[in-house]
């Protein structure tokens, strides 16, 4: 059964992320020809500054996933439904505050950018953009977690899937009909909000959660021991580009952005490649099986490490030349940045040497142990970039 299920959830994480790439790469594109670079740096950066919101997630979603594989493996309904409860808690509040975060960011955030764009228009562009992330928080996260922790992500990723494609047909429709970027985006994040629907659907029919449920005990044991290693991948994920909309150009963000599209593009089908196994390894390390655990360790660690030499060292050798295909015609920045390329390239291909023991440590729920190692790392990627945007763009 348990090989039944990882295949399941291989395969269809690997689909999604397939899908995701393919289609990641046709909607980028078709900003760039129709709405020119600036347009497009003003769309990544509003979405990154709109994912700074994962950052007050303070890494709790890692950790109720985490304590979820024990009552799930002992069957243990009640103690499941005080996790889902005490996170569906913690989310709503976050919702909340992310409402109050996209009120301001409409407010001041087209005053601080350097952009052409009149207020108004950018105004209404993040408010486009931020119903998807609202409906994500406030709907749908806690029953991915659920569903990831019992082995079955393969329903959230095959529902990925299908409101992905749907996405990029219906854009691609209503930018060649000559639709502003406000409703485009807005068609998206309405798309978008069919996922966490589903899964609310099916959870409730699929799992007894007593949604009433009390308890006198926290049953998230280490709610706050996720938040290094969550400020970590925050900061290695987001921290460019909020540094180059601050202290560069737009025109800067949209030559990132294509240069990371193709990059986040290969880690992911890595990660995608794990997202099952996480769950596996913590049903064996909840059960305490260390034999079958090791062995499984072994070969996940062999994988990732002998396909991370290979993919990322053909992505150093193909990234440009794919740059200069892909933007072909779109003269109004210079995307041909090698030396760019090999830095970026190389920072993810080490980030996805550490996978197999992050993943471990994830599965374990060794965040207090862990720690100090990410809080380094964040503080060391923070000054970096900041002091060294103004020299090197």
């Amino acid at each position: 059964m348990r090989k039944k299920l990882l295949a399941k959830n291989t395969v269809a994480s690997l689909l999604s992320q397939f899908t995701a790439l393919v289609c990641g790469f046709i909607l980028p594109r078709l900003f760039l020809e129709y709405f020119g670079s600036e347009l497009n740096g003003l769309v990544n950066s509003i979405t990154q500054f709109l994912g700074v919101i994962s950052f007050l997630e303070l890494g709790v979603g890692a950790v109720v996933q985490s304590s979820l594989y024990k009552p799930l493996a002992d069957g243990d309904k009640q103690q499941v439904s005080r996790v889902m409860v005490s996170a569906d808690r913690f989310f709503r509040r976050l919702a909340q505050i992310l409402l109050g975060y996209v009120l301001i960011l409409v407010a001041v955030y087209p005053l601080i950018v350097n952009q052409s764009f009149g207020y108004l228009y950018t105004a209404t562009l993040i408010a486009a953009i931020s119903v998807s992330s609202f409906a994500q928080y406030y709907f749908g996260i806690v029953n991915s977690l659920l569903l990831n922790a019992d082995q079955r992500g393969y329903i959230q990723y095959n529902a990925q899937t299908i409101t992905v494609v749907l996405n990029t047909l219906v854009c691609v429709f209503m930018i060649k009909l000559g639709g502003s970027v406000q409703l485009v985006k807005l068609t998206t994040s309405l798309i978008y909000l069919a996922r966490p629907l589903i899964l609310r659907i099916y959870v409730s029919r699929m799992y007894q959660i007593d949604w009433k449920i009390q308890y006198d005990k926290e049953p998230i044991q280490q709610k706050w021991n996720g938040v290094a290693q969550h400020v970590a991948a925050v900061v290695l994920d987001g921290i460019d580009t909020i540094v180059l909309t601050l202290f560069s150009t737009l025109s800067n963000v949209s030559i990132y952005s294509v240069y990371f599209m193709v990059i986040k593009g290969v880690k992911t089908l890595f990660l995608s490649m794990t997202n099952g196994i996480q769950s596996l390894l913590g049903e064996l390390w909840a059960k305490q099986e260390l034999d079958e655990l090791r062995e499984t360790f072994g070969w996940l660690e062999w994988c990732i490490h002998t396909g991370v030499t290979y993919v990322f060292a053909c992505t150093a050798a193909l990234i440009v030349p794919f740059v200069r295909v892909y933007t072909a015609g779109i003269n109004d920045a210079n995307y041909i940045q090698p030396a760019f390329a090999i830095l970026l390239t190389l920072a993810n291909a080490m980030h996805c040497l550490r996978l197999p023991y992050n993943i471990m440590v994830l599965a374990a729920g060794h965040y207090k142990q862990t720690q100090r190692n990410y809080i380094v790392a964040t503080i060391i990627n923070i000054v970096l970039s900041v002091l060294t945007v103004k020299a090197w763009g």
